[in-house]
């Protein structure tokens, strides 16, 4: 142990460094993840879309890490008649942290089941259901600045069960 300490006492920028090795390895291990799989690193714009808002926060319900956890002011969410859309700017979506927390949603409309308007602790949300790919309910969360703007949107895609 003293020699770890002497270590650190003669190279103080080591800990550091360590720290932005690390982080920066998880950070192309997660882009290289993306891209093998498909997925986009940057979300391009929604073409004709009816409601698009950036810098949104939203929570999910996919997984139980989703429960406890969220997207603060970092989601882009974007709807057409075609697709809807949920996910994390860049650098939000590196790190994993949307395979984590279950917050990259990219779905048909005729998938989306309701969405209901609630109140939680001090800030009013709008609760999406969908349908996953393997049928499954599930619930995001999403606090937008224009809720009105979505839900009128919304209204006007046809939704299916």
């Amino acid at each position: 142990m003293p020699e770890i300490q002497a270590f650190l006492d003669a190279n103080p920028a080591s800990p550091v460094g360590l720290a932005i090795a690390c982080v920066s390895l998880v950070l192309i291990a997660s882009i290289s993840y993306r891209c093998v799989r498909g997925k986009p690193v940057f979300w391009p714009p929604t073409i004709d879309a009816m409601f698009v808002e950036s810098w949104a926060s939203g929570s999910g319900d996919a997984n139980a890490i989703a429960r406890f956890g969220g997207a603060n002011n970092c989601l882009r969410v974007s709807l057409n008649r075609r697709r809807f859309q949920a996910a994390p700017h860049f650098p939000c979506g590196a790190l994993f942290l949307p395979e984590v927390f279950g917050l990259e949603i990219d779905l048909p409309v005729a998938r989306l089941l309701s969405i209901e308007h609630k109140r939680r602790w001090w800030t009013q949300v709008l609760d999406v259901g969908y349908r996953d790919d393997r049928g499954r309910a599930h619930t995001l969360s999403l606090r937008l600045r224009d809720p009105e703007g979505f839900r009128r949107a919304f209204a006007q895609v046809t939704v299916g069960p």
